[in-house]
């Protein structure tokens, strides 16, 4: 969980210009240990490890 804020001037984009602010919180909730695509992830990893030249 994190928090930020933003600013904004977009004066020189457009003839009137404007202005704002922005604050929020982030927060990820991982309900499952692995992702659900976990063996699809493994496959391609294999793939690409394998395709890479070994030095």
């Amino acid at each position: 969980m994190h928090a930020y804020g933003k600013y904004s001037n977009i004066a020189s984009s457009t003839a009137a210009g404007f202005e704002y602010s922005e604050v929020g919180v982030v927060l990820r909730w991982y309900f499952l240990k692995k992702p659900v695509f976990d063996k699809r992830i493994r496959v391609l990893k294999t793939e690409v490890n394998a395709e890479s030249p070994s030095e």
